[in-house]
C-alpha cells in the first residue's frame, strides 16, 4: 500500500466514525456534561463512564447544571475498522488506537490536508494496527490516562480558537498584578511549588495548565483540581489537606486531588499581565535562580502548547509578543520554602 492509499484508508476511518457519532445518542444524564469556561458552553458527551467521571473531578469549578448544548465533543467506541476510541467534536477528529508498541492516533482539523498521523518506519499505518491492535480497558490506568489527555487537547483546542488564547503546560501565580508563570517537565515540582507559593501570599491560577489570553497577553485563572503526588502532601505538614479531595492511583503511584480554595480559601486570582517566566530544572541541597536566553525559554514554551494539531511557526508568532514582557529564568529547586522566598524576592525587586 502507497502513501496515498493509506491516506485514503485514513480518511475512511476517520468519516467512519463521524458517521458513527452523528448516529449516536448520548443526550441523556448521565451520559452527558455541560461546561462553561469564559463564556463558552462546551457539553461533553460519551459511552464512556470513567471518562465523564474525569473531567467532573478536574473541571469541576467549570460545570455547570441545566444548560443548553454548546459546542458538543463526544468520546466514543468504535471499530473503523479496528478497534479505537474517537473523540469527534465540529471541526475535530481523533482516533485512538491500542498497539503491542503504544498508542497511535489520527488526527484531523478541518479538511483532508491537516490530517496528522504516526507512522512505524516504512510499514503503512493500516498494517500496524492490523498486526497489533489491543482492547481497550476502563480499568487499564495507561488506557485512561490517554483518553483523558487527548480529550483535554481538544478542548483546549476549541478554546485556544474560540478565546485567542493558548494553553501552556505551566503552573501560573501571581504576586499582587505581577504574573509569574513555572514551567518544566512532569516531576519537576510545578504543583508543589506553586502550593508553596499560595501559602506565602501569592494567588493561584493553575498547577498544571495555564491559559495566556493573547490579545490582553494577560494570564487568566484556569483553576483545575490541584493534583498532588503523596509524596508532596508530606511536604505541608502545616496546611489542612488531611482528609479533603480525594486519592486516585495511576501509573505513578498516588496523589490527592483537591480544590485549591478548599485549603487556601479565596486564593484565585484575577486576570494579571505575566512579568517572569522560570524553567524548573532539577533539583540540589541549595536552590538557584538564573537568567535564561529569551529565545531558548520562547522554544520550550511552544513545545508546551497544549495543543493537538498546531503550526510552531505561528505560535512562535502568537508567543513571542507575550515574551517581549517577560523576564526568563532556570530554576534549580532546592528546601522547598526557600526555593519560593527565592521566586518571591526576585518579583519584589523588579
Amino acid at each position: 500500500m502507497n502513501n496515498l492509499e493509506s491516506i485514503a484508508s485514513i480518511y475512511q476511518y476517520i468519516q467512519g466514525a463521524e458517521l458513527m457519532a452523528i448516529g449516536s445518542d448520548y443526550s441523556s444524564s448521565p451520559c452527558r456534561d455541560t461546561y462553561r469556561f469564559y463564556g463558552l458552553t462546551v457539553t461533553l458527551e460519551s459511552d464512556t463512564p470513567v471518562v465523564l467521571s474525569f473531567f467532573r473531578s478536574l473541571y469541576s469549578r467549570f460545570l455547570v447544571q441545566d444548560e443548553s448544548p454548546g459546542y458538543v465533543i463526544k468520546i466514543v467506541k468504535g471499530g473503523f475498522p479496528y478497534s479505537c476510541l474517537a473523540i469527534i467534536s465540529q471541526d475535530m477528529v481523533c482516533l485512538i488506537y491500542k498497539t503491542r508498541s503504544g498508542y497511535w492516533i489520527i488526527s484531523k482539523q478541518g479538511d483532508l490536508s491537516r490530517i496528522n498521523t504516526l507512522l512505524a518506519g516504512d510499514k503503512p499505518l493500516e498494517s500496524v494496527l492490523a498486526e497489533t491492535r489491543r482492547d481497550f480497558s476502563e480499568d487499564n490506568p495507561g488506557d485512561r490516562e490517554i483518553l483523558q489527555a487527548i480529550a483535554q487537547l481538544v478542548l483546549h483546542n476549541y478554546l485556544s480558537r474560540q478565546k485567542h488564547c493558548l494553553f501552556l503546560h505551566a503552573a501560573s501565580v501571581s504576586w499582587g498584578n505581577r504574573g509569574i508563570l513555572l514551567s518544566g517537565y512532569t516531576g519537576r515540582g510545578k504543583s508543589t511549588l506553586a502550593v508553596e507559593l499560595i501559602r506565602q501570599g501569592c494567588s493561584f491560577f493553575s498547577d498544571d495548565v495555564s491559559c495566556v489570553n493573547l490579545p490582553a497577553t494577560e494570564i487568566l485563572p484556569f483553576p483545575l483540581v490541584l493534583s498532588l503526588r503523596e509524596g508532596a502532601v508530606r511536604l505541608f505538614p502545616d496546611v489542612a489537606i488531611a482528609g479533603k479531595g480525594r486519592e486516585v492511583s495511576n501509573g505513578q503511584g498516588k496523589k490527592r486531588l483537591l480544590d485549591i480554595e478548599d485549603i487556601f480559601p479565596a486564593s484565585i486570582g484575577e486576570p494579571c499581565q505575566p512579568h517572569y517566566y522560570i524553567t524548573l530544572t532539577g533539583f540540589a541541597d541549595n536552590a538557584r535562580l538564573t537568567p535564561a536566553p529569551k529565545r531558548e525559554a520562547l522554544w520550550e514554551a511552544v513545545r508546551s502548547l497544549h495543543l493537538i494539531i498546531d503550526d510552531p511557526g505561528y505560535s512562535i508568532m502568537e508567543l513571542s509578543a507575550v515574551f517581549d514582557r517577560l523576564d526568563c529564568y532556570e530554576l534549580v529547586a532546592g528546601d522547598l520554602s526557600q526555593t519560593a522566598e527565592l521566586v518571591i524576592n526576585l518579583v519584589k525587586s523588579g
